[in-house]
C-alpha cells in the first residue's frame, strides 16, 4: 500500500512533468 502512494505520486509528478514538456 505505502509503495502504491509512491508510485501514484510518481505517476502525478510524471504527469504534471509530461504535461509541461508536451505544452
Amino acid at each position: 500500500i505505502e509503495e502504491l502512494k509512491e508510485h501514484e505520486e510518481y505517476i502525478k509528478n510524471m504527469k504534471k512533468k509530461s504535461d509541461v514538456t508536451i505544452h
